[in-house]
């Protein structure tokens, strides 16, 4: 019955908030394997916004994704953001995510 219930707001959620809700949900199933376990537990997805298209274009949406993320571990998630955002596109299924802004724990 929870599941059900569970399921049921990831859905009514899903449509209310649009894709943002949908990518932002797949990635903390799958946070583990988009940054590794040792950094998983550094860092949260926090939000997804999309961005502007431009008038006219026929590029589908995009979006950037918002991390928090301690200072201290900021150039190690630098480093890693081009390996990031190719995991969590291939997760979406197309290059969905173009730019991962971190945020610092405070």
């Amino acid at each position: 019955m929870a599941k059900h219930i569970q399921q049921l707001l990831n859905n009514l959620a899903g449509k209310v908030l649009g894709p943002e809700w949908r990518v932002l949900r797949l990635l903390m199933e799958h946070w583990i394997t988009i940054v590794g376990e040792d950094m998983a537990e550094h860092a949260c997805p926090v939000g997804v916004t999309l961005m502007p298209q431009a008038a006219g274009s026929d590029a589908g949406e995009t979006a950037k994704l918002f991390v928090r993320i301690p200072g201290a571990l900021a150039p190690q998630f630098q480093m890693m953001q081009g390996v990031m955002l190719e995991r969590i596109n291939h997760l979406v299924g197309y290059n969905f995510i173009t730019k991962i802004i971190f945020e610092h724990k405070v």
